[in-house]
């Protein structure tokens, strides 16, 4: 199974799909609107195997991709911010960005 974890923000969105060992198999960035939802949305159901998602701030900036994605039938999991700056301080990768955010977004998610 697939985990992408979403670092959402005002206008950007940044995902990435990491597998059961938590190792990045890819990334995507776009906008925080309608279409950039249908964009990620397509873009996880193409990677093609059986996938949860975990949004930090699905609640604020992520609250629209956490609906559409719960109406097209995908599992989400809201992901509190302090948990992701945990697992960024336990990670080998020093630094934030939305990238690293978002890899720690779905590590928490397989963790928890």
């Amino acid at each position: 199974m697939l985990t992408i974890g979403v670092d959402a923000h005002k206008q950007v969105h940044a995902a990435v799909a990491v597998d059961e060992l938590g190792r990045q198999v890819a990334a995507w960035r776009g906008a925080n609107a309608p279409s950039g939802w249908q964009d990620l949305t397509a873009w996880g159901q193409a990677l093609g195997a059986a996938r949860q998602w975990g949004i930090q701030g699905g609640s604020q900036y992520g609250r629209g991709l956490a609906q559409m994605l719960v109406a097209a039938g995908e599992a989400v999991v809201d992901v509190n911010p302090r948990l992701t700056a945990g697992e960024r301080r336990g990670g080998r990768e020093r630094g934030k960005n939305d990238r690293l955010d978002a890899r720690s977004v779905a590590r928490v998610v397989i963790r928890d």
